[in-house]
């Protein structure tokens, strides 16, 4: 929903294209599988949330490889055939439907009237909430 939020308050062709970019990484979009890990790992304060906000951090990539392993066959090294069911292993497999579950609880609850009230209050500030304010850092 986050993309879908900076796609509708998008100033510029620019922004509305990165937010598209955005939109179809699947790398980006796993940013926020990373939270159940980050709660399990005793995070509590803002700072420990960093990760999730991280654009140099490599763990979109590293979390997008259990899929590729679950969904895709592959022949790696020295002919060694990846297949899903020898790969993936059934605890991984469990933890990543019981996350995604987690994700789609409520999926339908956003609106186009939740979208207008987005690009109402936080449009001028092109979708960042606070933007204007001095960075005191």
């Amino acid at each position: 929903m986050s993309i879908l939020q900076q796609l509708a308050v998008a100033k510029t062709d620019v922004d509305a294209a990165n937010a598209s970019k955005s939109y179809r990484s699947h790398t980006r979009k796993n940013v926020a599988l990373t939270l159940p890990h980050l709660i399990a790992a005793r995070a509590r304060k803002l700072d420990d949330f960093a990760p999730l906000f991280d654009r140099a951090s490599d763990l979109p990539f590293l979390l997008d490889q259990p899929k590729h392993l679950g969904f895709y066959t592959d022949c790696l090294g020295d002919a060694h055939w990846a297949r899903p069911w020898d790969e993936l292993g059934e605890p991984l497999a469990r933890q990543l439907v019981e996350t995604a579950k987690l994700f789609a609880r409520n999926s339908n609850k956003y609106t186009e009237g939740h979208v207008t009230l987005w690009i109402e209050r936080l449009g001028p500030f092109g979708g960042q909430a606070g933007a204007g304010e001095s960075d005191s850092r």
